[in-house]
């Protein structure tokens, strides 16, 4: 008599078969690999954006702009109280304004504080900004009151860059975070050459009597040359004010980072119980 395999035995074959397609092609963890870095990537550049949504809601008084130098010449100790990535509000002169598509941009006289707002013409279509009429005279005599964002240039790497480059190249200031101390020396040598040159001009233009009178030299000595280098500072330390944004505003960023923070966990689980199941065999 012949023998038959039991109808309720289990062919380890077909185990094998079943585990195989539960482990599934190894491209599922590598694809499950990049969904985390992927997301962990986004997640990690969101950092400062996600901490200021946790930032203190009530605004710190910075005060009128325009007052920082008279308070630093009152009190050499005194400096203005911004933090990177704190809400603020503050006053001031507008100064060195620049316009483009929505946004407006401008300098705060008395301080190296930098305000982006809304622009006058945000919202308007091509053609309505076409037909658009300047305003008459200069809107940086606008005074300017407001709540918003405050970023340290030297905290914010390349975001603020191209800021940055538009107001160093046109205006000529110099940012503390771009130079070591060899390219601090080097602005120091770059403005005794431009003071020997504009004190030697202006002996020759003046007359004998002005000479006389105010006790010009042809060249400056090293001690009255070193004080007019001191007189400014060689390069500045720079804020940048998002106008109108609150830490509320950035409720879109906290939101985004939990959904991601959780699909990024479903695919970590997923993936630890694939390595499992391929560590079985």
């Amino acid at each position: 008599m012949s023998m038959t395999r039991d109808e309720h035995e289990v062919d380890e074959e077909l185990m094998g078969l079943a585990q195989r397609r539960e482990q599934g092609s190894v491209l599922r963890p590598i694809l499950m690999l990049l969904v985390i870095a992927v997301l962990g990537s986004v997640i990690n550049d969101w950092r400062s954006e996600i901490a200021y949504f946790f930032a203190d809601r009530e605004p710190v008084v910075l005060g009128d702009v325009t007052s920082w130098p008279s308070k630093m010449r009152d009190d050499p100790g005194w400096t203005p109280p911004v933090k990177h990535n704190s809400y603020v509000r503050l006053e001031g002169v507008p100064s060195r304004r620049s316009e483009g598509g929505d946004w407006q941009f401008l300098k705060l006289v008395g301080g190296e504080v930098y305000v982006q707002r809304e622009g006058r013409m945000a919202g308007m279509s091509a053609l309505e900004r076409e037909m658009a009429v300047d305003e008459p005279g200069d809107n940086d005599r606008t005074y300017y009151q407001g709540e918003g964002r405050l970023l340290s240039f030297a905290s914010s790497g390349e975001r603020l860059g191209g800021l940055k480059r538009f107001y160093g190249e046109r205006y000529g200031v110099a940012y503390c975070e771009d130079y070591d101390e060899a390219g601090l020396e080097r602005l120091a040598e770059e403005r005794r050459e431009l003071i020997r040159r504009n004190w030697t001009e202006r002996y020759r233009q003046a007359s004998e009597e002005e000479r006389s009178e105010k006790g010009w030299t042809e060249r400056a000595t090293d001690a009255e040359g070193q004080e007019v280098v001191e007189s400014k500072p060689l390069c500045v330390n720079a804020y940048f004010v998002q106008d109108g944004r609150s830490p509320n505003s950035h409720w879109w960023y906290a939101v985004m980072t939990l959904l991601m923070g959780l699909v990024a966990a479903y695919n970590v689980v997923k993936l630890v119980r694939w390595g499992r199941a391929w560590v079985r065999g």
